[in-house]
């Protein structure tokens, strides 16, 4: 529960602030209801995003690797950040107290929201020009600290072991033949167009013979004699 109110009570803590910004609005600057709401929440919107944007920042900077003088990381622009914290205080502080004391200053309060946009853009450019940053250096720092670092070593230890203990030596694969090898020649044998039959490479010739003798239906003893004296020769 107390965490809970902790993580709750700063989102709240704007409110009285914005309703004294907006009550002051309605009353010296005769602006409408929506509008003086909209003033009050902008302002204080404004001042947690310049505080938060200035916080981030100084954290960066006291990071030992960020040291401009040894050519380390880049700092953060925290002088301007702090600035613009400045001129949101300020703000507040004149549309809220020295407005209701002073209200001749009415005419000139206006003047104030312009300068409350300007801040805003600058917010809006530090924060980009931030995230540049953090992404140019931090992801090397946030990988080896804090929580993730620790994980991130007990990881690769693990690792480690198991490729020592358990790793097998892998063949490597024969490589594929190209597209460019020609296939091995099939053995073709010749056919006897009269009987049908496959006779071997170079015995055509003596089986032709066989059929002009008029052995071709009972002397197939006589061409496989003549066959095999053939290949014997």
């Amino acid at each position: 529960m107390v965490k809970l109110i902790a993580k709750l009570s700063p989102w709240l803590a704007p409110i009285p602030s914005a309703y004294f910004v907006a009550r002051s609005s309605m009353a010296h600057l005769n602006v409408p209801l929506v509008l003086a709401i909209i003033i009050g929440v902008v302002l204080e919107l404004l001042g947690i995003a310049t505080v938060h944007t200035a916080l981030s920042l100084y954290r960066w900077n006291i990071k030992p690797a960020v040291d401009k003088e040894k050519g380390g990381w880049e700092r953060a622009p925290l002088k301007l950040s702090i600035a613009t914290c400045a001129v949101y205080f300020v703000a507040v502080l004149f549309l809220s107290v020295v407005l209701e004391t002073v209200p001749q200053l009415a005419p000139i309060a206006p003047t104030i929201f312009p300068v409350v946009a300007v801040v805003g853009a600058v917010t809006l450019a530090i924060v980009y020009q931030h995230d540049e940053r953090v992404a140019r250096y931090g992801r090397k720092d946030a990988n080896t600290s804090g929580i993730k670092g620790v994980y991130n070593a007990w990881m690769v230890r693990t690792m480690q072991r198991i490729n020592g203990n358990g790793a097998k030596a892998i063949p490597a694969p024969a490589k594929p033949k190209t597209q460019d090898a020609k296939p091995d020649a099939p053995v073709m044998h010749p056919v006897c167009q009269e009987c049908g039959e496959v006779v071997a490479s170079g015995n055509m010739g003596s089986h032709r013979r066989w059929h002009c003798t008029g052995n071709g239906a009972n002397g197939k003893e006589t061409e496989h004699a003549e066959t095999h004296t053939a290949q014997a020769h």
